[in-house]
């Protein structure tokens, strides 16, 4: 990637317009906040069909962003860090064993409203997931690989501090790599996307733990 002096950043901020809108103004901000730590600091933008042209009105006239529509596999291998919003992507991200950081964003309010009762693992990155459910013998750490800012809602400075964190302690991220790639390793192509889809099934359809309050 781009080194210690000039990262190169991945932001993932989701593949739906509801989620750009949602999550990819405060990944602005955390942005913005690198780019005091780091000047010459660039982030890429994978977009997707939907997303592209909302993506573009958002980051319009920013020289360090680039964005461009499908192009994770282009584009992750050359990140040294990554800001995503939860999501299938995150396995994505992994299989390049990129560290990263992820986020949801959510307001408080909502998340009490319904986020506790639909959430039903305790990690809600996909990454995390898979980890907490490796086989034992696998040699991957079975609890969160990667930090999760899940539900993410208030200020946008912790994000920003512990993705300058992670930039500028590249001991700290070989650490997470290293673990991606153990996680990785445990899931062929195929495996990982059924995996995947067994416990989105079995998140959906399990029934509600109800709250002790």
């Amino acid at each position: 990637g781009g080194g210690g002096g000039a990262p190169l950043i991945g932001i993932m901020p989701g593949s739906r317009r509801s989620e750009i809108r949602a999550n990819f103004p405060h990944l602005i901000d955390v942005a913005n906040q690198i780019k005091a730590a780091f000047p010459s600091a660039c982030f890429e933008i994978p977009t997707t069909p939907p997303t592209d042209a909302l993506v573009r009105k958002f980051a319009a006239s920013r020289p360090d962003f680039r964005i461009e529509q499908g192009a994770i596999d282009a584009m992750a291998p050359d990140w040294d860090f990554c800001l995503a919003k939860s999501g299938t992507t995150t396995l994505h991200v992994a299989a390049y064993a990129v560290p990263m950081i992820v986020v949801y964003r959510i307001t408080w309010l909502a998340w009490n409203a319904v986020g506790r009762w639909v959430v039903k693992t305790p990690s809600m990155a996909l990454v995390n997931i898979l980890a907490e459910r490796s086989p034992p013998d696998a040699g991957v750490p079975r609890y969160r690989i990667v930090p999760e800012v899940i539900p993410w809602h208030g200020s946008n400075e912790p994000v920003a501090n512990l993705a300058i964190e992670f930039l500028k302690n590249p001991a700290k991220r070989r650490e997470q790599r290293e673990k991606l790639v153990k996680l990785v390793a445990t899931l062929d192509g195929r495996g990982a996307s059924r995996k995947a889809a067994e416990i989105a099934i079995e998140m959906i359809t399990a029934p509600a733990p109800l709250q002790a309050h």
